[in-house]
């Protein structure tokens, strides 16, 4: 056998072994004992256990249902004992039933909570606002009450959605100052209440902003405005009013706009050259008067564009010969003088 052919056997002898001692590895690896309190705390505090879950003595968490855990070498190196760390906990729309229990805070090694589209109610507790390797918060689609705690520890917080929930108090911006990664938060469908209150500039990260379906009054502060990745803006169905500002020409990353369902008034700030990727503008039902811009009649990106139920006047100027991407447009019930000039 030449020394070629040697080097080949020997370099397949070490693969076996390195699969063989990961594969034994991850075979002993159990849950640890702090994630097992948590979560037999927290299955205590539902109705009813989720599917797959078992309370023997002997059970292994990390084979549960919506679980992962980290069985990274790194890990074995800190926990010699063989345990792993829950990492991911996603039980979405199982039906789960019950109040969250303030033990899911044990849970420090956390990364993924979701426990959305479920019937989950009480209030959060706030041990769940300090996990701080938390890259994902989801909680939506359940009936949670209360407010979001002012304390809040989330360094690492990418994604946030408390969506349709009946959260109450002050629109929560506050998030912004511990949680400066974030991209995407969704609010929508609570009940916020009071003036849409400044301190999202400090979310500069920020991509993705749904406050849509509150009790939010004032108008859009000028914070918002300095954005520079916001790619979507839902602020539909709340108390807002006063006039849309120019400073909108600002988010030049913007692809959906929603404003639609507010008392904005005025006129529709010229701006529309300066957002070359927006795609869809939704305005309905708010009190906007005068004209459509010219740099919106222009635009070469919308795909839809709704603005019925407002007080619009004067001839109606769209040049349909650039507008080639609009698929949806809806100007009903305003007071154009003609149909097109």
């Amino acid at each position: 056998m030449g020394r070629h052919q040697w080097w080949q056997l020997l370099v397949m002898v070490l693969l076996v072994q390195i699969r063989f001692y990961s594969s034994n590895s991850q075979n002993l690896l159990t849950c640890h004992p702090r994630d097992l309190k948590a979560l037999r705390d927290f299955i205590n505090e539902l109705e009813q256990r989720p599917d797959g879950w078992s309370l023997n003595a002997s059970a292994d968490c990390c084979e549960w249902v919506g679980m992962t855990c980290n069985s990274s070498s790194s890990l074995r190196l800190n926990h010699p004992n063989n345990t792993a760390r829950i990492t991911k906990l996603e039980l979405v729309n199982r039906k789960l039933s019950g109040k969250l229990s303030g033990s899911l805070g044990l849970l420090d090694q956390i990364r993924v909570l979701n426990l959305s589209e479920n019937c989950i109610f009480g209030s959060i507790p706030p041990s769940v606002f300090n996990l701080v390797h938390l890259e994902t918060l989801d909680l939506s689609s359940n009936r949670l009450i209360g407010q979001i705690p002012q304390n809040l520890n989330l360094p690492l917080l990418i994604n946030l959605d408390l969506s349709s929930n009946e959260l109450i108090g002050l629109l929560p911006v506050h998030v912004c100052h511990n949680s400066t990664e974030l991209r995407h938060i969704r609010l929508e469908s609570n009940i916020f209440s009071q003036d849409f209150p400044s301190g999202f500039e400090k979310c500069a990260l920020l991509e993705h902003l749904s406050i849509g379906g509150n009790n939010l009054t004032g108008n859009i502060p000028d914070d918002l405005f300095h954005l520079q990745r916001l790619n979507l803006l839902e602020i539909q169905e709340n108390g807002l009013s006063g006039s849309l500002s120019p400073a909108l020409g600002n988010l030049s990353r913007l692809a959906h706009l929603d404003v639609s369902s507010n008392r904005f008034s005025g006129e529709i700030p010229d701006v529309f050259n300066e957002l070359l990727e927006l795609k869809y503008l939704m305005a309905q039902t708010n009190r906007l008067t005068g004209g459509i811009p010219k740099s919106l009649a222009n635009s070469q990106t919308l795909i839809l564009l709704i603005l019925r139920n407002n007080s619009l006047s004067g001839p109606l100027r769209l040049n349909c010969a650039v507008m080639t991407n609009l698929t949806t447009l809806d100007l009903g019930s305003n007071r154009f003088s003609r149909p097109f000039a």
